[in-house]
C-alpha cells in the first residue's frame, strides 16, 4: 500500500488502462524503480517484469539462484541498460525528496555492484526514449523502442511502453502477443 494520498486510486486506474493491452508491452514503476503494474506481454518479454521487482536490483544484483535477470541485450551503439537504469534512478532522486527507500537502495547497489557504482558516478542523463534488445526463448532477439511517461501525482510513477524498433522485431513482438492469447 502507498502512503501517498490517492496513489492506490491512480494505480487502480492505470491497471484498468494497461492490463487489457494485448499488443503493447506496458510497465508502471515507482520512483524507486519498483514495478507496480505489468501487463502480460511485458511479463513475457523479461522475467524481471513482475509486480514488486526492482528494475535496478534485477539489473545489478544476483537473484536468489545466483544469476542476474539477464535476457536483455544492448543493441549496438546504445547506452548500456545498466547506465540507463542508474541515470533513471538519479533523475528520479533529483525530482523527488530523498527518503529511506532511496538511501537503502542506492547504498545496497553501490556496496554490492561495482558496475552500479561506476554508472552512478557517471554524469549521464536518462533519456525518455530509446531502444533495448531482448532475447526471447524460441522467438529470437527483438529490438524494441521504449518511451517513458511520467504519471501525474506525487508518487513518482512512470509508465513505460515498448514497440518494435524494426520490421523483424515488430513481427516477433506480434507473434509473442498472439501466442499469449491463443
Amino acid at each position: 500500500m502507498s502512503t501517498d494520498d490517492g496513489a492506490d486510486g491512480r494505480r487502480a486506474l492505470l491497471e484498468r488502462l494497461v492490463l487489457p493491452w494485448r499488443t503493447v508491452p506496458a510497465v508502471v514503476y515507482d520512483r524507486h524503480l519498483t514495478i507496480r503494474i505489468v501487463n502480460d506481454l511485458a511479463r513475457a518479454l523479461h522475467r524481471t517484469f513482475r509486480p514488486g521487482a526492482n528494475l535496478a536490483r534485477s539489473a545489478f544484483l544476483p537473484s536468489g539462484d545466483g544469476a542476474r535477470a539477464g535476457s536483455s541485450v544492448d543493441p549496438a551503439g546504445t547506452t548500456p541498460v545498466g547506465a540507463r537504469l542508474a541515470a533513471e534512478l538519479r533523475r528520479s532522486l533529483d525530482e523527488h525528496h530523498q527518503d529511506r527507500g532511496y538511501v537503502e537502495l542506492i547504498g545496497e547497489l553501490a556496496a554490492r555492484s561495482a558496475a552500479f557504482a561506476q554508472f552512478w558516478a557517471e554524469p549521464d542523463g536518462a533519456e525518455p526514449s530509446g531502444v533495448v534488445g531482448f532475447a526471447l526463448h524460441g522467438t529470437g532477439r527483438v529490438v524494441l523502442a521504449y518511451h517513458r511517461f511520467s504519471v501525474p501525482g506525487p508518487d513518482g510513477d512512470t509508465l513505460l511502453l515498448w514497440h518494435g524498433a524494426d520490421d523483424t522485431s515488430t513481427g516477433r513482438l506480434a507473434a509473442l502477443a498472439r501466442s499469449l492469447h491463443d
